[in-house]
């Protein structure tokens, strides 16, 4: 490819919209386009591309060979230029309804509303789990005593800790390149960890368990773990759905549609999580002793606010299980509830722990919406029947 072409390419943006389409094909788990030097100096545009066949591999060869193939992804994208501001690098965030790089406003309130989520914990002594461009590093840790920040990723630590230095830091940072599971040899008195928008990118929920058990064992009683930017696995069907209906055209059949939901849903590159997994790991650990699910904040509404979640464990003295709780639940539909009646419940002395299922979030409810129409064998025929689909 010539000089030309690549620097057209590289000026065009055109890196990202290749690594989308790439990444959209249903044989590739995910993929990273980027210009790098060839051997003979000259600009060259190389794609590395992880498959979604993992057949026959062992759990610990699983494990290790989606890291090694993550790894290789963000050191690809990290080897590239650094971003104008290197306290705002968000390559890689790409819109998967139009593949192109997402909103910078959107991201920045994305990041803003991160922080002010995770500075809400008050914490002191913070580790982060995944540090990647630093975005959460640089607005956070000038209020932190000490602030660890691990990646897997080399090419990003170097970054950051060169820019640490330029911003006097240095006496509150450390840095160290390592897996999210290699943490036995760090200290144990940090009142915050945060792992955001990285478990998406871990091979197994067994390796999310391992890290996170490792995460609570590193903070004191009274800390947390904040666990941000979560791909909801109930919301993914739907998810998908939107975004299939976005690209199709008006005369799209709805067998076609759904079977492109599916192939999608199928083919879906990151780890995604139902609530009742990170559920299931607070009660496995004795030290946690409270567990909140926040359906993610923001102005805008995307893929992000919409789809996505953050979910806070709160960490105590181990002690001994408290007596089970007999929950009280109540369908927010079913049960005709509003607001008013909600406040009537809680403050009903007879009523000890009540749960409330089917509340709908405007957010979502379109996407969640056409996709049940989508399944729906006498939905719309279409995907241009109006007030329905879209």
């Amino acid at each position: 490819m010539s000089d030309t072409v690549v620097d057209r390419l590289a000026r065009a943006q055109d890196c990202p919209r290749i690594q989308a389409a790439l990444a959209a094909h249903p044989a590739v788990r995910a993929a990273a386009v980027g210009v790098q030097a060839g051997p003979d100096g000259r600009p060259r545009v190389v794609a590395h591309l992880v498959p979604q066949d993992t057949a026959g591999e062992g759990a610990p060869g699983l494990e290790n060979g989606l890291m090694e193939r993550w790894q290789s992804l963000w050191e690809l994208l990290y080897a590239g230029p650094d971003g104008a501001d290197p306290a705002f690098d968000v390559r890689g965030w790409m819109n998967s309804y139009t593949r192109e790089p997402l909103p910078v406003a959107e991201m920045r309130d994305w990041v803003e509303r991160t922080v002010d989520a995770i500075a809400s914990l008050r914490p002191r002594r913070l580790l982060e789990i995944g540090v990647g461009s630093g975005l959460l590093l640089y607005r956070l840790a000038p209020s932190c005593e000490q602030y660890w920040a691990v990646d897997f990723c080399a090419g990003a630590v170097r970054r950051i800790a060169a820019e640490v230095v330029g911003r006097g830091l240095s006496d509150r940072v450390r840095l160290l390149h390592r897996r999210a599971d290699d943490l036995d040899d760090l200290p144990r008195d940090f009142d915050c960890v945060v792992l955001n928008s990285v478990v998406q990118y871990f091979p197994t929920t067994d390796y999310l368990f391992r890290v996170i058990a490792a995460a609570v064992d590193r903070v004191v009683p009274g800390g947390a773990v904040f666990v941000g930017d979560v791909y909801s696995l109930p919301l993914a069907p739907a998810f998908h759905a939107s975004v299939v209906l976005d690209r199709a055209e008006p005369d799209t059949d709805r067998e076609t549609l759904l079977a492109r939901t599916r192939q999608r849903t199928a083919a879906q590159s990151e780890l995604v999580l139902a609530p009742r997994v990170l559920a299931e790991m607070a009660t496995r650990h004795p030290r946690v002793v409270g567990l909140s699910v926040r359906p993610k904040r923001g102005a805008h509404t995307n893929e992000m606010t919409s789809f996505r979640y953050d979910a806070v464990l709160n960490v105590g003295d181990a002690a001994p299980a408290p007596p089970p709780v007999q929950v009280r639940w109540h369908d927010w539909r079913a049960d005709g509830l509003d607001l008013t009646a909600l406040r009537g419940l809680l403050r009903d002395p007879g009523e000890k722990a009540i749960g409330v299922t089917g509340i709908a979030n405007a957010r979502t409810a379109p996407a969640v919406h056409a996709y049940r129409a989508m399944a729906d064998p006498a939905g719309p025929p279409t995907a241009a029947r109006p007030g329905r689909y879209r």
